[in-house]
């Protein structure tokens, strides 16, 4: 019950981050690459994000941050997911 809870609280600070970084996008993108060291594609792809994506990279049970330490299993994650937003051991294949 415990750990239920706790991944919920990651859940929503990661959701709540990702859309403060949408919102910024949206709302001043140089001043958004500025604050939030993001790449133009980045923020292209943050921007673009609908709100089930969102929803799907926040959770820290999603196939995206599940996989993070496995490489091969990461090609699903980087398409969806902004390289800076990627885990490190996440790489696109090539």
């Amino acid at each position: 019950m415990k750990n239920d809870r706790l991944m919920e609280e990651i859940r929503d600070l990661n959701l709540a981050y990702l859309l403060l970084a949408q919102n910024l996008i949206h709302a001043d993108r140089a001043e958004a690459l500025y604050r939030l060291g993001l790449s133009d594609e980045a923020a292209d792809r943050i921007g673009d994000l609908s709100s089930a994506q969102l929803l799907k990279i926040a959770s820290p049970t999603s196939s995206c941050a599940a996989s993070a330490s496995t490489t091969a299993s990461c090609g699903t994650c980087s398409r969806a997911m902004p390289a800076t937003a990627r885990p490190p051991a996440c790489t696109p294949p090539s």
